[in-house]
């Protein structure tokens, strides 16, 4: 097929959910307070 590059392939209109995978060999881990933010001085 003929190529035509696209400038907006990875552009998201705003998220409303985050999916997060984890592998663990080991259960038993917990996990809290995730923090995702896009500003360096919040975080």
């Amino acid at each position: 097929p003929d190529f035509k590059d696209d400038p907006d392939l990875y552009v998201f209109p705003k998220l409303k959910y985050v999916g997060i995978e984890l592998w663990q060999v080991k259960s038993g881990t917990l996990f809290n307070n995730i923090l995702i933010t896009d500003d360096p001085e919040y975080a």
